[in-house]
């Protein structure tokens, strides 16, 4: 119901596409994938750690489907989204941050610098908290669990004036190959390290209040 009052102030009607591994149950919004995910096998083993650190939801799907394990070492989640995921498979919440790679590293190295870490990660990450995080003295281990690549053909046809949301900045990349940049949309970034990757294609765009899709997609109501 907030949804639909939102868009009945919307001075236009451009449709809205979300590029995200997640979907929206938003009915405005036209889901979109533009990659798909790979998973990158075996699972380390976890013995050893006193703490898990995860910055996606993805990482924590791979890492149930592989073994329940980590359900019994506390996590330290970079923000509510994923803190959210991690609890409703059964894992130890420890710690969540705001959604910034900065905030987490200040969080790890005050509060949990002297403890032996595994980073279950992505191929491709966009913040560099963990090197700095070694260089500061702290133990922490990173483990490649999935890659994500770009989708081979278009999911949807992308009007020419329409309102985008770009929820990493490897959608931003995949949506530059598959579609290319008409400069007549509007775009909507979930987080700084996205507004990178558009300003290096040389879009302007507008951020989300928090690093989440729902906060992305009521920016784009705004719109």
């Amino acid at each position: 119901m907030e949804s639909s009052g939102l868009l009945s102030m919307r001075k236009t009607k451009e449709k809205i596409y979300l590029f995200s591994l997640t979907p929206s149950s938003n009915k405005e919004v036209v889901h979109a994938p533009l990659q798909r995910v790979e998973p990158l096998l075996p699972i380390p083993d976890l013995s050893g750690y006193d703490a898990l650190i995860f910055t996606s939801k993805t990482a924590i799907k791979i890492i149930d489907q592989a073994t329940q394990e980590y359900k019994n070492i506390p996590s330290i989640c970079v923000g509510d989204s994923t803190s959210k995921e991690l609890l409703m498979r059964g894992g130890t919440l420890l710690e969540s941050a705001s959604g910034y790679g900065d905030e987490l590293y200040n969080i790890i190295k005050s509060s949990h610098g002297s403890k032996r870490l595994l980073f279950v990660r992505a191929q491709k990450i966009a913040s560099n908290f963990s090197s700095r995080l070694r260089d500061d003295g702290v133990k922490i281990d990173e483990s490649i669990v999935y890659r994500t690549v770009c989708v081979d053909t278009k999911p949807v046809d992308v009007d020419e004036r329409a309102i985008l949301i770009f929820t990493a900045p490897s959608t931003v990349e995949c949506f530059s190959r598959l579609y290319g940049f008409t400069g007549r949309q509007k775009i909507v970034a979930i987080g700084s390290t996205t507004v990178l990757a558009l300003l290096h294609h040389k879009q302007s765009c507008v951020i989300a209040q928090n690093r989440s899709i729902e906060s992305c997609i009521q920016r784009a109501l705004k719109l």
